[in-house]
């Protein structure tokens, strides 16, 4: 975990430096070297091991828990939040199935904390997928947003994207064609050549055809997201 921190930080800090010159599509266009992200995604992988490992220590698991999650928080300000959603989903599993499996009776008031966690955590990521939009992270720009979201519409907003995720999936599959050829699963092939260095820059054509948001920014306004839609 501790050795995978660095090359962790490094692969947010590119894709955040992407995110502030060029907006949100630009992060999936840094011809990043294979390795490298393989490598930092260790430092997740590491903190549920980390997790497992020492789980009749508590307070260490409690401060792993905290510094992930903060990070995590942190690095969505990259506008890429998905994978870093799911981090924290799975270290919380890890945490609260294993660590703290033994607890007291809950009271009234802990899952209205919880409650009230959950919610303000909600509108964190409403605020952050708001801001991709403006093409940039300011702390100005995310207090707006996150002011804005501190409604029940936000609550019903997040509730249609559940709607939403099956039409973007029909329409996807029925106009991607007439920007591209649909890749038939040729991405994830040609990713495995991403693992050796890219010296010269021989390889930029190819990470440009792995770049499947560079098929639709120029027709569409918004990603459709759900990256497996557009590799096929």
């Amino acid at each position: 975990m501790a050795v995978c921190f660095l090359p962790r930080i490094y692969v947010d800090a590119v894709w955040f430096r992407a995110y502030q010159s060029g907006g949100y599509l630009a992060t999936f266009n840094t011809n990043l070297s294979g390795i490298i992200q393989t490598v930092s995604d260790g430092f997740y992988t590491g903190a549920v091991f980390f997790l497992l490992g020492y789980k009749e220590k508590k307070k260490l698991c409690t401060a792993v828990l905290i510094l992930v999650m903060f990070y995590s928080a942190a690095a969505m300000s990259s506008g890429r939040r998905q994978e870093k959603v799911g981090h924290i989903l799975v270290i919380l599993f890890i945490y609260f199935r294993y660590v703290r499996q033994k607890t007291k009776r809950k009271t009234l008031f802990y899952y209205l904390a919880l409650a009230c966690m959950m919610y303000f955590a909600l509108v964190t990521l409403a605020s952050f997928g708001d801001m991709r939009l403006t093409g940039g992270f300011t702390l100005s720009n995310f207090s707006y947003y996150f002011i804005q979201n501190l409604t029940l519409k936000m609550l019903l907003d997040q509730m249609m994207e559940f709607g939403m995720a099956g039409l973007t999936l029909a329409m996807s599959f029925k106009a991607f064609p007439l920007l591209h050829p649909f890749e038939l699963g040729k991405t994830y092939l040609f990713s495995w050549v991403t693992v050796f260095p890219r010296v010269g820059g021989f390889l930029t054509q190819l990470m440009d055809s792995l770049g499947f948001v560079q098929y639709i920014q120029k027709r569409w306004m918004y990603g459709l997201g759900a990256s497996c839609i557009i590799h096929i």
